[in-house]
């Protein structure tokens, strides 16, 4: 049986989250994305962004519209702030954290060595805020981030399919991370994943 496209694989998971969301309550939660995400933005993050053409607020409000339009769920509160190059990475000019405890998620963006400030701004960072947002959803409506290697991984392949989805384009940097790896490395990590599901 052929596998479906890669983008309707994608379209079928965010119906699949969506509906479930909604069917556990989140769909009831706020309705626009101004009333959703409670934003603040670090003073150099607004300014360095001015300085390469960009309205930060502006970028921000259209990709939250957009993910909120996606993916319902709980009020987030977001910090934005302007970092290092040593603190992001380095293929995208940006980093995300999502607290497991609090689902409250800080985004930041910097020179990354091996992208533009114009591709991070305008792709890379509305991408990593539904990666983060992905987290939020999970941590604050279920059924969490994860306790264990398995899960973080089912957790961060949920969101990478989420944010590509949500902002098409080149793959992330690191979903391709084990191509390079040999058939029997895969074969050695479906019979650890196999062990630990039974």
């Amino acid at each position: 049986m052929r596998r479906p496209a890669r983008g309707m694989r994608s379209c079928l998971l965010i119906s699949i989250a969506a509906l479930a969301l909604v069917a556990a309550g989140c769909g009831a939660g706020p309705t626009s994305a101004k009333d959703r995400f409670d934003v603040t933005f670090d003073t150099g993050a607004v300014n360095r962004a001015e300085e390469h053409g960009a309205n930060l607020r502006q970028l921000v409000a259209h990709a939250l519209d957009r993910i909120n339009a996606l993916l319902p769920g709980p009020k987030t509160a977001i910090f934005i702030e302007y970092d290092a190059a040593s603190n992001v990475i380095p293929q995208t000019g940006t980093n995300g954290f999502t607290n497991p405890q609090t689902g409250h998620i800080t985004i930041g963006f910097g020179p990354g060595s091996q992208t533009s400030y114009q591709t991070t701004l305008s792709f890379w960072l509305p991408r990593t805020l539904s990666h983060e947002i992905n987290h939020s959803v999970r941590i604050l409506a279920g059924p969490g981030f994860g306790t264990s290697l398995l899960e973080d991984t089912i957790t961060e392949g949920i969101s990478s399919v989420f944010d590509e989805a949500a902002f098409p384009g080149p793959p992330n940097p690191w979903d391709n991370a084990l191509k390079a790896v040999s058939g029997s490395c895969y074969a050695t990590l479906a019979m650890i994943i196999y062990r630990h599901l039974s």
